[in-house]
C-alpha cells in the first residue's frame, strides 16, 4: 500500500497499485477510528481489487478541523466525493463501517450516480431513535460552543488495532486508544452529528445495489436497523453474523472479507480480477 495526502482537503489516504479493469473498493472508518482498522482487508483483498483507504478529517493522519459544523456528515462525504475526484475516474464501491456507513449513506443520497455498489457493516439510519442518543443528547447540547476555543490542528497519527481484536463494544481500553488518537472533541462533534441524521427519508430512493452485514449481538446500533434498512432499500441484501457484535472490522474479519468478496462476485459478474503480472481472468 502507498501513503498519500490530498493536500486540498487535508486527507490522508492509502491505496494499492491500481490495474485497470479491476473493481475499487473504497473502506470508511467509524467515528475516532482510522485507516488501520482496515489493514486486514487490504492484504486480503488487495490482490483482486484496487483498494483506497482514508483517514476521514479530524481522524488518523487527517488534518484536525476546530468547529462543529467541519464535521457535517454531508460535508465529509463532500471530502470523500472531492477525495475519489482526485484519485481518478473508476469503478468505486464503498465499504462503510458504523459511523462510515452513515457518510457512505449520505454520499449516496448526494451522489446518486458515482458509485458502483456500497456495503454498510453495522450501520445505522436514525441514530437518535435510540435510548443512549435520547439520554445524551441535552448533554451534547452546548457542543457547538467549543467551536469558539482554541484548537490545534496537528494530526494525530492512527492506532494499532491489532491490539484490540476480540474486544467488546464499550470496551474502555480501546476506547481510550481511539480518544486519544482522535481527541475529544472531534469525537464528540461526530457524535451529534451522527444524531442529526435522518435516512429514512431517501433509503427507498437508493438504487445502488447494497449488502448490509450485521452482527446479531450489536448492542450499539442493534441488528434491528440492518433489518429495516433491507426493507427500505429496493437493491439491499442483509447478511448477519451471529455472536458478533458491533466492531465486525476488528473481531469478524474473515467472515466479513468473505461476505464482500461474495457480494461483488454476485453483484458484478462482469468484473476483471487483474493480476499484478497484468493477466485478466473473470471474478467466478
Amino acid at each position: 500500500m502507498n501513503e498519500y495526502y490530498f493536500d486540498k482537503r487535508g486527507i490522508a489516504y492509502r491505496t494499492n497499485e491500481f490495474v485497470t479493469g479491476r473493481l475499487t473498493l473504497v473502506f470508511i472508518h467509524g467515528a475516532a477510528g482510522s485507516a488501520s482498522a482496515w489493514l486486514p482487508f487490504e492484504e486480503a483483498l488487495g490482490k483482486k481489487y484496487n483498494i483506497v483507504t482514508y483517514d476521514q478529517r479530524g481522524h488518523g493522519k487527517s488534518k484536525q478541523d476546530g468547529t462543529f459544523a467541519d464535521y457535517q456528515v454531508d460535508r465529509l462525504a463532500d471530502d470523500l466525493h472531492e477525495l475519489l475526484a482526485h484519485i481518478g475516474d473508476h469503478r468505486y464501491v464503498l465499504v462503510g463501517h458504523s459511523f462510515g456507513a452513515i457518510v457512505a449513506l449520505a454520499y449516496m443520497h448526494l451522489y446518486p450516480d458515482a458509485t458502483a455498489g456500497a456495503i454498510l457493516l453495522s450501520p445505522d439510519f436514525k441514530v437518535r431513535r435510540h435510548l443512549f442518543a435520547k439520554l445524551t443528547t441535552a448533554l451534547l447540547a452546548p457542543l457547538p460552543l467549543l467551536s469558539l476555543f482554541p484548537f490545534s490542528r496537528r494530526s494525530r497519527g492512527r492506532v494499532d488495532y491489532a491490539r484490540f481484536v476480540g474486544t467488546g463494544d464499550w470496551n474502555l481500553f480501546r476506547s481510550f486508544a481511539d480518544l486519544r488518537n482522535t481527541g475529544i472533541r472531534t469525537y464528540l462533534y461526530c457524535i451529534k452529528q451522527s444524531y442529526m441524521v435522518d435516512a429514512t427519508k431517501f433509503l427507498a430512493h437508493i438504487e445502488t445495489p447494497a449488502l448490509l452485514v450485521h452482527g446479531m449481538n450489536d448492542t450499539i446500533f442493534p441488528v434491528e436497523s440492518s433489518v429495516i434498512m433491507s426493507h427500505l432499500m429496493p437493491h439491499a441484501t442483509l447478511v448477519t453474523i451471529a455472536g458478533a457484535n458491533h466492531i465486525l472490522v476488528l473481531n469478524n474479519a474473515e467472515e466479513v472479507i468473505e461476505a464482500i468478496d461474495q457480494f461483488v462476485q454476485k453483484t458484478f459478474p462482469d468484473t476483471l480480477s487483474v493480476s499484478s503480472n497484468g493477466i485478466e481472468e473473470r471474478i467466478s
